[in-house]
């Protein structure tokens, strides 16, 4: 089970190890795939380096208006108090292979469009109520004892009017005395700390910096991270691969750059870790289902799973988990000079008590960077590409307060990490 570290700005594994949250986004995972298509999408995940599955359990899409692709349906007669044993049987199972293969499911209760006030979304509204949530969160904590779950509330919407529902739901869900974390999945440009920052049942914040490319998510992160009392933070919701820009096919489609940008600017910013999303894998589009594709994917789920983006992932927790990781930090002081006012230009820089720095460069720009923050008297360091994982050494980096320092790479989406250490602490090659 995934637990709070005790600085409370990461998590840890259940032998106190670092576990950096790399999620992939399968919003309608119980709804649309059979078991043995969610045996096969979770093995390929877990085989590409992801740690975490994010589903809902009732689906946004479909949820309580249609079977699921098994031919069941969530409650008997569409009764909250008579949920359907085989619908929560097969999802129990699907949980349990995901243990098998080391994946932690992020289950959402339900869609947010069914919980209390709706804002958006197919409903039906108050389905899930003031009278009945405590309940509900009791039944799931009760059914799913699983040990590779975390809750979270939620689901894209905003939590105005709702708030008591959802403090109900934690209820029930705590009630039982699991240690299961919990958090909240809001609207796009919204973050968990909106609401519930002070609530002790919200053990990190989650945000959702949306579906447009280079939204400034390092601000919303910076935020939370800077909160008290101290919690963790992510971009739970972040722009996805290959995803119709700002919701026009007219403009084309997001690529890999423009989601390692959003994953690497969240995580040099204080993030745990991130969330990856693909537009055709969280809802597993494909032209021969039952299902309604939504907002024009224009690949399968089955094509999409090997996307470069989805591949490029591992590349950052690999990276993170190269160096020291209790004791990062953001730290934007690094860049003296040439940070820029465009958003798609922004460097991000990060770093430990004075044994390494990183810092992220979304494309090729000079700066002038603060390299006398690391304590040894020899420095070298290393450029690692994010598109493929691998590294060069730089062999002698001066110790300065302002070192003139540019990537190498001229086109766009030319992404680059420059890490500056200690040449005695001898840290291995960050590259894969």
């Amino acid at each position: 089970m995934v637990k709070i570290s005790t600085d409370k700005r990461f998590l840890v594994d259940s032998k106190g190890e670092p576990f950096f949250y790399l999620a992939d986004t399968a919003w309608s995972l119980f709804h649309r795939l059979k078991k043995a298509d969610a045996e096969f999408y979770l093995s390929r995940r877990a085989s590409q380096g992801f740690t975490v599955i994010q589903s809902v359990i009732l689906s946004e899409n479909g949820g309580l208006h249609e079977m699921s692709a098994e031919g069941k349906r969530e409650f008997l007669g569409g009764d909250i108090a008579r949920p359907n044993p085989d619908y929560f049987n097969r999802i129990g199972e699907i949980i349990d292979y995901a243990a098998t293969l080391g994946l932690t499911m992020a289950l959402l209760p339900s869609w947010g469009d069914k919980i209390g006030v709706k804002y958006w979304g197919d409903g039906p509204a108050n389905f899930i109520n003031e009278e009945n949530a405590f309940e509900y969160g009791r039944f799931l904590a009760d059914f799913f004892k699983q040990e590779n779950i975390i809750w979270i509330l939620g689901g894209d919407q905003i939590a105005d009017c709702n708030e008591s529902i959802y403090d109900e739901l934690a209820a029930g869900i705590r009630s039982g005395g699991t240690e299961n974390l919990i958090s909240f999945h809001p609207q796009g440009g919204f973050s968990s700390s909106f609401w519930f920052h002070n609530r002790s049942w919200l053990d990190f914040n989650l945000c959702q910096s949306g579906h447009y490319p280079f939204t400034e998510n390092w601000k919303m992160i910076y935020g939370d991270y800077g909160r008290i009392p101290v919690k963790p933070c992510l971009d739970g919701e972040p722009v996805y691969e290959d995803h119709p820009i700002a919701f026009d096919i007219k403009l084309g489609y997001t690529n890999d750059w423009q989601v390692r940008t959003a994953a690497y600017w969240s995580v040099f910013s204080g993030a745990m870790g991130h969330t990856y999303g693909c537009h055709a894998v969280w809802q597993f589009a494909d032209e021969n289902s039952p299902f309604r594709d939504v907002n024009y994917p224009r690949r399968s789920w089955m094509e999409s799973l090997d996307l470069p983006g989805a591949i490029q992932m591992k590349y950052l927790k690999h990276l993170m988990l190269s160096r020291p990781y209790m004791t990062r930090f953001p730290d934007l002081s690094l860049i003296r000079s040439g940070q820029s006012c465009d958003s798609y230009k922004r460097i991000a820089s990060c770093r430990d008590d004075g044994t390494y720095l990183m810092v992220y460069f979304p494309m090729k720009t000079g700066i002038g960077l603060r390299t006398d923050v690391i304590r040894g008297e020899s420095l070298c360091g290393w450029w690692f590409d994010p598109s493929t994982g691998s590294s060069e050494y730089i062999d002698s980096i001066p110790r300065s307060r302002e070192w003139p320092v540019a990537p190498p790479g001229k086109k766009e989406g030319s992404d680059w990490v420059l890490i500056v250490e200690d040449r005695d602490v001898n840290y291995p090659d960050p590259g894969i």
